[in-house]
Parts: structure tokens; C-alpha cells; sequence
């Protein structure tokens, strides 16, 4: 194994500093590229070797170090064939360019590695740029079909950028290099979501099996944990009761724990699984309300009363524009926090309407994810009011 690795390293060498801008054609010989036919001999012969290797069953760990450092060689080799100048390679009617066929030898002697010593493998080291060319080729045509199909599904359009941002952002180039283990995550979400849309549900089941195939896949993106954290606070503060409220955020405790993730890898692989992010977000939820006021506790009849009230600070302002001001604020992170609904109970404890001395956290809920226009323009007055205000308000001199 050492000799395979010191004779790459010296082909790399030679790649390294050979000049290859060429381009080539059917009536004139490719110029600087001598050492290609080497090259290809190489790569042959080193399959051969490999596969003896293989054979034997109990290769040392030394070995597999070895075969590590002869991948991670390997693959300096095609990304230096790849960013020297080759008009070859984008042009796909000169498919006799001795280059790239080079290329295609070592990606296959890279896939065999891969196939024959999984153990080994580092499945965390960056793809070749080649690769990652050829994956994108093959993933971008397969975005815009999903899009349209979960359109035409009526999917929601937030949920719809949540789950294919993994995709467009390969296709876009988000990360300077990827690794083996994201090709192999993107392509199980593709696939399931090309499997999904296929299936005839109504718009409400299949965007709940959207929502499991996103946990599935592990896609803890901030945005991701963002949409289900709204998500069950919408729906929790729609209800009428703090039982009825416990009743539904268990219900989801339960959904998400049933769950079972299909893929070792996630989409972040610095933070917390999706089902674990969800599942402490549920219990502190359920926490809260159960630790905080008697359970048969209706939310609408609050007494007007309330002995907190009196340390409360009235605002000038409806329940409406409080809860369009609070969206306003959270969306463009004046208020720093992830979960909307302490928000609520934080307003509602602290502050008071024009309208009346009690307000719920239920009904600031339902206007935050619901404002009427008419609110939306009565509120544009006002913070025109205090923009005006600031306008005219002069530094003072000393």
C-alpha cells in the first residue's frame, strides 16, 4: 500500500506542475499531456493491486491509514486535472480529450475504493470537484420538478423552500467543498421526495408526510426548526383551554418520538438532531402550561381583574397592532428568540391594551399568524408617527 501511495503522489507532483491548457480536436494530438498514458497504466494497475488487497479480510489498521491518505491523494489528483485550463470539458462533442478520460479512470478507481473498503473509506472528505459537477447536473433538473409538483399539491409555500433548500443550495455552491456524506444525504431526500409527491393523498396528510420525511432526513436547519416551532404554536394557541392545549402539544410529542430517522447523517452536522431539537422544545412546552396555571382553566374567561394588572404597563395601542408590532419585531430580529410563544406570555404578563387590562396570550396568538390588512395599514400610521418623531429630534450640543 505504501508503494501505491508513493507512486500517485508522484503523478500528483507531476500534475501539479506540467502545464496542460490544451484543446483538443479529431485531427490534432493534445499538447503537454505525455504523461497521461502513465498515468492510465496507473490507475489500471492499482485496481489490480487493490483487489488483492481486498481479498484479504483482516488489513490492519495501518492499512487502513494508508488507503485514507491514498483516497485523499487520489482526490488531489482529480481536483488538480480539473482546475487546470481545459476547453475539453465543456465541450461535450470532444469526448476523445485524453484528460478527461483520464479523469473518468480515477473517479472509477475512486468509486472502487469506496465499494471495496467501506471500513475505510472516509466518507467525510470533500468529492472531487468533478464529482460534485456531474452530482449537480444530475440533482438540478429534479429540483424544479419537485417544486412543481408540490405546487401543484398547494403545499405550503414556506414548507416547500424548507425542504428543498438542501438541494438548491448544492446546486447554488453554499459550501466551499462536499463531503461524500452530504452527497449521500442529498440524494436520499431527493429520492423521497420524488417518491412522495407520487402519492395521492389530500393536502393536509401529505403535508404531514412531508413534515415526517423532513425529520427523517434529519434537515435541522434554523429555518426548519423555526416552521415546526410556529407551527405548533399556531395551532397549540388555537385552542380553547390549557387541557386542550396539553392535549395537542403531547399529541405532537408523540408524533415526532414515532418518527424514526433513516439516514446516519443530518443536514447540519454541528447541531442537535431535528427530532431531538423538537422533542425538548414539546416537553419544555408542556412544562411550562402544566407547572403554570390549573389545567381546566379556560383562556377566555380570564378575570378582567387579575392581581397582576396593577404592575402591568398600558399601551396605547389595540391587541391587533400589539401582536402585527410583535411580528414585526421577532421577523426582523429586534427580538431575539426562536420561540414565538414565550413572546406571547411575556406581552401578555407585562403589558396591557388600550381595549382591556387582561390580555391572553391565546389572542395575540391569533392575530400574530393572522393580522388584517386593515391592521397592517393602521399600524404603518403609527410607526410613520414616531418616524417623523425622530426625524425632528436633534443631538444636543454641550
Amino acid at each position: 500500500m505504501r508503494n501505491l501511495l508513493k507512486q500517485l503522489t508522484e503523478v500528483v507532483n507531476q500534475v501539479h506542475s506540467h502545464h496542460t491548457n490544451h484543446h483538443c480536436s479529431k485531427n490534432t494530438n493534445t499538447v503537454g499531456q505525455s504523461f497521461v498514458p502513465n498515468m492510465n497504466t496507473l490507475a489500471r494497475e492499482h485496481v489490480t493491486e487493490l483487489q488483492l488487497l481486498s481479498a484479504d479480510p483482516d488489513y490492519c489498521s495501518t492499512f487502513n491509514q494508508h488507503l485514507r491518505s491514498y483516497q485523499n491523494t487520489l482526490i488531489h489528483l482529480l481536483d488538480g486535472l480539473h482546475s487546470n485550463t481545459n476547453t475539453c470539458q465543456s465541450n461535450s462533442t470532444l469526448n476523445g480529450c485524453p484528460l478527461n478520460k483520464s479523469s473518468e479512470i480515477l473517479l472509477e478507481l475512486l468509486c472502487f475504493l469506496r465499494q471495496q473498503f467501506p471500513k475505510a473509506f472516509d466518507e467525510n472528505l470533500h468529492v472531487p470537484l468533478r464529482t460534485y459537477e456531474q452530482q449537480k447536473n444530475r440533482i438540478y433538473p429534479h429540483i424544479d420538478m419537485i417544486r412543481k409538483k408540490l405546487r401543484l399539491r398547494r403545499t405550503n409555500p414556506v414548507l416547500i423552500s424548507i425542504v428543498l433548500h438542501p438541494l438548491t443550495d448544492f446546486c447554488d455552491n453554499r459550501k466551499k467543498h462536499y463531503s461524500y456524506c452530504d452527497l449521500t444525504y442529498l440524494n436520499a431526500l431527493k429520492d423521497t421526495l420524488t417518491e412522495l409527491y407520487t402519492k395521492p393523498q389530500k393536502k393536509r396528510e401529505f403535508e404531514k408526510l412531508l413534515c415526517i420525511a423532513i425529520i427523517q432526513h434529519n434537515l435541522n436547519s434554523k429555518a426548519c426548526q423555526e416552521y415546526f416551532k410556529e407551527l405548533f404554536s399556531k395551532i397549540c394557541y388555537l385552542q380553547n383551554s390549557r387541557e386542550e392545549q396539553l392535549q395537542v402539544l403531547k399529541y405532537f410529542l408523540k408524533e415526532v418520538k414515532q418518527v424514526t430517522a433513516n439516514t446516519k447523517f443530518r443536514y447540519n452536522p454541528n447541531m442537535e438532531d431535528i427530532k431531538s431539537i423538537l422533542t425538548n422544545w414539546l416537553n419544555e412546552e408542556i412544562g411550562y402550561i402544566e407547572n403554570s396555571c390549573h389545567i381546566n382553566e379556560s383562556i377566555h374567561l380570564q378575570p378582567e381583574n387579575n392581581s397582576q394588572s396593577t404592575d402591568k404597563l398600558k399601551l396605547n395601542l389595540a391587541v391587533t397592532h400589539i401582536s402585527m408590532l410583535i411580528k414585526a419585531l421577532v421577523e426582523n430580529n429586534l427580538i431575539l428568540t426562536a420561540n414565538q410563544s414565550e413572546v406571547f406570555r411575556f406581552f401578555s404578563q407585562h403589558f396591557s391594551s388600550c381595549e382591556r387590562t387582561f390580555i391572553t396570550p391565546n389572542s395575540l396568538s391569533k392575530k400574530y399568524y393572522s393580522p388584517k390588512k386593515s391592521t397592517i395599514e393602521e399600524l404603518k400610521d403609527t410607526i410613520l408617527i414616531l418616524f417623523n418623531w425622530i426625524q425632528k429630534q436633534k443631538p444636543k450640543t454641550f
